[in-house]
């Protein structure tokens, strides 16, 4: 049941992630037309983590028990979760500020229960008790998935996502954003070769929709026109991951036995990249704000931008390969790779 364009593609999806927290370090350097672009060209990347998460929950389906899935999601990903969030919290608590103001305001017994389940202690950790609350329904969506009509209500979905914005400092509103997206992936899960085969024939045209989305979003930033109903841009960045999302999975279907396994370590080691990159962001950016960046030009800020995504990427390899010798399987505990 493995699929390698799927893994590679987990491996792809892991680099949009690291990308837009590291261009957050170097967002007040740049044009807002730079930076407009950019965010709206590699933002939410985390459409292709819940998507490949929703494919992958279906197309292992015909194997689910509820006790094994939750078993698993607690040794794989809350342990990690819990572990990594020990020094996070004592850095926001001892060395920062919180992002969630109010929680400074409570006994420190309580201000780890809200961070653990806001996961506002470090940027990345709001996907974890978000990604919680699918492991939870996952009943319903296994019944769903066997329902006839069930997917025909994707498109109301979609406007759902777009109603309710991605919002890190709201759980419940960040599962609502990311529903549909969840449920596309289950969809794409049961209709793989009739939708890659439709995407194939139209290759073209989807790449014609995520550049005008993309240009769209942009243009809405930089003018402050807005379309969305709540008066955001986050909608159209959405959409543009959505059609994106529709690309990378043909063209990585398409050159599977060209790539062969070249995303795999980046695949085996996402989760870990994920938990930990951030603690890594953090210094880079304590370091930057030791220059005069604002004298460099854009394309310099671009550059800084590229080599610190690269230096954060390997720092991450490092990292996780010398725990993963260090433990052996045991670092699955600890970092979820």
């Amino acid at each position: 049941m493995y699929l390698n364009y799927i893994n590679n593609f987990r491996g792809l999806a892991i680099l949009f992630v690291i990308s837009i927290h590291v261009l957050a370090i170097f967002s007040s350097y740049l044009a807002p037309s730079t930076y407009a672009f950019i965010r709206n060209l590699i933002g939410n990347g985390t459409v292709l983590f819940v998507f490949i998460a929703g494919l992958l929950f279906q197309h292992l389906s015909g194997k689910y028990n509820f006790r094994r899935y939750i078993t698993s999601k607690i040794k794989y990903v809350l342990l990690p979760y819990l572990l990594i969030s020990i020094p996070a919290i004592i850095y926001v608590t001892q060395f920062s500020a919180p992002r969630l103001e109010y929680i400074a305001d409570y006994p420190m017994v309580i201000q780890v229960l809200l961070y653990l389940i806001t996961g506002s202690h470090l940027l990345p950790l709001w996907f974890m008790p978000m990604i919680v609350i699918y492991y939870l329904i996952s009943p319903l969506l296994i019944k769903l998935d066997r329902t006839k009509y069930f997917y025909h209500f994707l498109p109301l979905f979609i406007v759902l996502s777009i109603l309710a914005d991605k919002n890190v400092d709201n759980i419940l509103v960040s599962f609502i954003h990311y529903l549909s997206v969840y449920i596309f992936g289950m969809y794409f899960s049961n209709n793989k070769q009739e939708l890659l085969q439709f995407i194939g024939k139209r290759i073209v045209l989807f790449w014609a929709v995520f550049i005008v989305l993309v240009i769209l979003g942009t243009v809405n930033e930089i003018t402050g026109f807005q379309y969305s109903p709540l008066g955001t841009n986050l909608f159209l960045i959405y959409l543009n991951k959505m059609v994106l999302t529709c690309i990378l999975m043909y063209v990585l279907y398409k050159h599977d036995e060209v790539l062969g396994k070249k995303f795999n370590l980046l695949a085996s080691y996402s989760f870990g990249i994920y938990f930990i990159h951030e603690f890594f962001d953090i210094v880079l950016d304590k370091v930057y704000r030791g220059f005069n960046l604002e004298l460099f030009s854009d394309l310099t800020i671009i550059a800084f931008a590229m080599i610190t995504f690269m230096v954060v990427l390997l720092l991450c390899l490092g990292t996780i390969y010398v725990i993963k010798k260090v433990m052996g399987k045991k670092s699955r505990y600890i970092i979820g790779s």
